[in-house]
């Protein structure tokens, strides 16, 4: 009866992490460049036990229930819409933005919500820039992404368009061993390889849009029938622990 009880209670702790993760999923439904995540679960060791009432013969195995063991970042293309601000950008294909961290390192992400800072400099929501030299004069009229990740500008004193810089990408030979380190943004890992950084257009890289935002992955429908799975999951095992208490309570009754 042990065995029941083990496996019960770690199916219910499995099943509580699995709504953690569509949880996770479903509160970035509107998370620009979010990519949604995936429970993944192996069964637990075997016991041996004996077969005693058929006498000697093969040991039967009994597992010892489920668990999570990852839960790894699905990086498929997501839709791309219009947006109402020119330096908003997007990656169509394979590629992250790089962004410099106020600590010196560098962490990526496919949200490309940008706007100019006091000295030109493309930030994200959050203030920290672009992991390139580029920089926007305020007043500009106009805004276009080259094929080759190339940006230019229209002043509106001028006829002629000036280059202004270029936008850099990374992408990683295994972008599922990257770690996510909140704010949309992602790290390095050694399962991921080091960032390979290159230009839009280049061999292996995506293209750069602007005026255009990649919408999340995250399909509500599909994550309210895993939620609904997972509920009924979790009332599964704690059915069995019932029952098992009221097995327990049958052996141990007192009688007269």
């Amino acid at each position: 009866m042990m065995g029941v009880f083990r496996a019960a209670v770690q199916g219910m702790i499995s099943s509580r992490n699995w709504i953690d993760v569509i949880g996770q999923n479903l509160s970035n439904v509107d998370t620009i460049g979010f990519k949604r995540t995936r429970a993944e679960f192996q069964d637990l060791l075997y016991r041996q036990v004996a077969n005693s009432q058929n006498g000697p013969g093969p040991l039967l195995q009994v597992g010892s229930g489920s668990d999570v063991v990852a839960v790894q970042n699905m990086f498929f293309q997501g839709a791309l819409a219009d947006s109402d601000s020119a330096t908003d950008l997007a990656v169509f294909g394979d590629g992250f933005f790089p962004i410099d961290l106020p600590d010196g390192t560098v962490a990526y992400t496919r949200n490309g919500n940008f706007h100019p800072d006091v000295d030109g400099r493309l930030v994200n929501p959050n203030g920290q820039r672009l992991a390139s030299a580029l920089s926007v004069p305020a007043g500009f009229e106009t805004f276009a992404v080259q094929g080759n990740g190339e940006v230019v500008i229209k002043m509106p004193d001028s006829n002629d368009s000036i280059s202004v810089g270029q936008i850099p990408l990374a992408r990683f030979a295994n972008p599922a061993g990257l770690i996510s380190s909140g704010d949309n943004l992602w790290r390095a890992t050694d399962a991921s390889g080091a960032a390979q950084i290159g230009n839009p257009g280049d061999p292996g890289f995506g293209q750069v849009q602007a005026g255009r935002l990649e919408r999340p992955t995250v399909q509500l429908s599909d994550e309210m029938t895993q939620l609904l799975i997972a509920q009924r999951s979790y009332q599964l095992n704690s059915r069995a622990l019932s029952t098992l208490d009221a097995m327990i309570g049958r052996i141990t009754e007192q009688r007269p």
